[in-house]
């Protein structure tokens, strides 16, 4: 007995107007055995790739044919026509396989093999909070473990942690700036980011909850056994972040608490009592709440 598996090859960050290489693997899994052997050469059809890209609609997708290379592989490279726009690509490699002499036993596999395509000059200002999510982006730019600068992350997770990412953390920083009392109901529209420094909070937000997104990605490190060979442990890193976490969360509470405190001063005056009629002289003195006198 013997089943299928799959696998893909980890694409390099894409950017617009490049081609992109898609190659995918697919396995044969012997039973009782640990080893894995490639589908031959000879019974694999036929290859398709479909690719739904950013700008697509939900159902519609381009298709390309794909290529035999060798024994369980197939590839297609996708033109710069396709990689026009930056973001996530869902893509599946379509592989039909099975022996020449029987077809009517052929079986068809997918295997994702999703990638990202970014825009080298993006430039930011689309929306309102784009700013903040330049200036939380600069403090963790600066990290140089990844290829490009940034965290380790962004090599392991295909260009997808970047600002997109950052980005998707707003509607987490509003949740604790209108939580803070007094309580608001601010959004990332509505806030007014030039009023007391609040593009600094909204800023300071961002980063404290993408370190925080680092640390959840870095729980899971792999000790390496029986190994002579020198390697980069990463596994001090959640240690690292969460270190990292507590000095910019102190702050970043601060930051909420100097902020929302200039809210409470925000109200009309106006007397609501007298003290034993302290405020009142001659006859008319007496005890009780007064809107005036004259």
């Amino acid at each position: 007995m013997v089943t299928i598996s799959f696998g893909y090859q980890r694409q390099p960050r894409i950017y617009v107007g490049n081609t992109a290489k898609l190659t995918a693997f697919i396995y044969i899994d012997q039973e009782f055995s640990d080893e894995e052997e490639l589908v031959p050469f000879t019974q694999l059809q036929s290859a398709l790739f479909r690719i739904q890209r950013p700008q697509d609609d939900p159902g519609t997708y381009v298709e390309i044919p794909g290529d035999i290379v060798d024994d369980g592989e197939v590839s297609v490279l996708v033109p710069t026509t396709i990689n026009d726009t930056a973001g996530q690509y869902h893509a599946i490699a379509l592989i039909v396989f099975g022996p020449d002499e029987d077809p009517s036993v052929w079986e068809t596999r997918s295997v994702i093999v999703d990638y990202d395509v970014a825009d080298p000059f993006e430039v930011s200002g689309a929306s309102k909070v784009d700013p903040a999510v330049d200036q939380a982006w600069d403090r963790l730019s600066d990290c140089f473990d990844s290829e490009d600068g940034g965290p380790w992350l962004r090599d392991m997770t295909l260009a997808r942690f970047d600002k997109t990412r950052v980005r998707q953390f707003t509607s987490d920083v509003f949740f604790d700036i209108n939580g803070q009392m007094p309580q608001t109901t601010y959004t990332a529209d509505t806030f007014d980011y030039n009023k007391w420094d609040g593009q600094a909070v909204v800023a300071q937000g961002l980063l404290v909850h993408s370190i925080r997104h680092l640390m959840r990605s870095y729980v899971e490190q792999p000790d390496m056994l029986n190994s002579p060979v020198g390697y980069a442990d990463r596994k001090r890193y959640l240690d690292a972040w969460t270190s990292m976490y507590t000095i910019e969360n102190d702050r970043y509470n601060r930051m909420l608490e100097l902020y929302k405190r200039r809210l409470f001063d925000q109200g009309t005056r106006s007397l609501v009592s007298t003290k034993s009629g302290r405020a009142i002289y001659g006859p008319s003195r007496q005890r009780g709440v007064f809107r005036g006198y004259y």
